[in-house]
C-alpha cells in the first residue's frame, strides 16, 4: 500500500498460487473508497510499490506465462507501462538505482546469480557474488534469489537466499557493492527470526535515524548492516507494516485475540529501540497487511491468508 500523487494504491495476489493476471486498484484521497482499476497487470502479484526516479514502479514478481525475461511497470503519463528486458528475471523482487545504474534483485536459475545491472535501463548484465575472495557457486541449489536492496551509508546491500540441494543448507547473506561486485558482508540467518506472513524474508524496510529498520514479523534495526538488534512489542506483538513521515517512524502491529486482533499502531521519533510509543489501537476480525498515511489518516489495509472471511480486503482509515 502507497500514497502517490493524491492517490491511495494497493497490491494484491499470490505469486505462490500461479495466479494472475492482476489489477492495479487505486482511489482519490479526496474520494475515499471510490476505487477505480487503474490496469491489468500481466503478473501474479503486486509484492511492493517503489519509487524508481520519481516514478512509481512495481517490480514484476512473477509474470503470467513463462517469459524469456522479467519485467516491472511503470506509471507514465496516467498509464501502466511494461518495462522488459530483466535477464533471467522471471521473478522480479525488488529494484534499486545506484551509481547511474539500476540494479534489479531476481530469482536466479540454478548456477547464476541474483543480482543484475542496467546501464540503460533495458540491458542487463549479471553481477559475481563473491565470499572469501572467490565468486560463489549456485550449481548445487535452488531458490537462488535477491529479495532486498539495502542503502545505508551510501552503500549498497543485497541479501542471497540460496538453498544448496547437496548440503542440505540454507544460506541467507547480506553482500555490499564495490567495484562491479557484490562481496559477502554478513551472515543474517543466525540474526533473524521470522513469521509465516510473506513469500519473502523481509515484508518492509526503511531507513530511520541513521538505521535501517525491517521486518520478518519481528522487527530488527541496524546501523553497521552486521549486528541486528531486534525490538520485542508487548505480548510479542507481529510487526506487518512499517512507514516514516514527517521525522517519525511507524510501525503496524497485530496481536491475535479471541474475537480477532488487535492492532496497534506504534511511533518512534529517535530510532532508539527503547523509545516506541503506543499511537492508537483498535480491535477488528481481520489482521493489518499494510498501511499508508497523510497528514490526518492512516490507511490500513487488512486481510485473512485463507481468503476466507468476506472482509477479506477491507480498508480502515482511522484518524491519526
Amino acid at each position: 500500500m502507497t500514497i502517490f500523487d493524491n492517490r491511495l494504491y494497493v497490491g494484491s495476489g499470490d505469486y505462490d498460487r500461479n495466479v494472475g493476471s492482476v489489477a492495479v486498484l487505486s482511489c482519490a484521497l479526496d474520494d475515499i473508497g471510490n476505487w477505480q482499476q487503474e490496469e491489468s497487470l500481466p503478473d501474479e502479484e503486486i509484492n511492493r510499490f517503489l519509487l524508481l526516479d520519481g516514478t512509481l514502479t512495481i517490480p514484476g514478481t512473477d509474470p503470467v506465462g513463462e517469459p524469456d525475461t522479467g519485467t516491472y511497470y511503470q506509471l507514465v503519463d496516467s498509464e501502466w507501462v511494461t518495462k522488459s528486458g530483466i535477464l533471467d528475471g522471471q521473478h522480479n523482487f525488488d529494484l534499486i538505482r545506484y551509481d547511474g545504474m539500476l540494479f534489479a534483485g531476481i530469482g536466479a536459475d540454478r548456477g547464476k546469480t541474483s543480482v543484475i545491472c542496467s546501464k540503460d535501463g533495458e540491458h542487463f548484465e549479471r553481477l559475481p557474488m563473491v565470499k572469501d575472495g572467490n565468486p560463489i557457486s549456485t550449481a548445487d541449489g535452488e531458490c537462488i534469489r535477491t529479495h532486498d536492496f539495502f542503502l545505508q551509508n551510501d552503500t549498497l546491500y543485497a541479501t542471497l537466499w540460496y538453498e544448496n540441494l547437496v548440503t542440505d543448507k540454507l544460506t541467507f547473506d547480506l553482500y555490499r557493492y564495490e567495484n562491479g561486485a557484490f562481496v559477502f558482508h554478513s551472515d543474517w540467518l543466525s540474526q533473524i527470526g521470522a513469521k509465516e506472513l510473506w513469500n519473502v524474508p523481509v515484508g518492509a524496510k526503511v531507513n530511520f535515524a541513521d538505521k535501517v529498520f525491517f521486518t520478518t514479523g519481528y522487527l530488527f534495526s541496524t546501523s553497521d548492516m552486521s549486528e541486528l538488534t531486534p525490538i520485542v512489542f508487548p505480548k510479542e506483538a507481529v510487526v506487518y507494516d512499517l512507514l516514516v513521515d514527517d521525522n517519525t517512524l511507524y510501525v503496524l502491529t497485530a496481536t491475535e485475540t479471541e474475537e480477532g486482533y488487535q492492532t496497534v499502531i506504534y511511533q518512534n521519533t529517535t530510532g532508539e529501540p527503547d523509545e516506541f510509543r503506543e499511537l492508537i489501537y483498535f480491535d477488528y476480525e481481520l489482521p493489518p497487511m499494510s498501511f499508508a498515511c497523510t497528514a490526518e489518516h492512516f490507511y490500513i489495509g487488512t486481510g485473512d491468508f485463507q481468503n476466507a472471511n468476506e472482509k477479506n480486503g477491507t480498508i480502515l482509515e482511522v484518524e491519526r
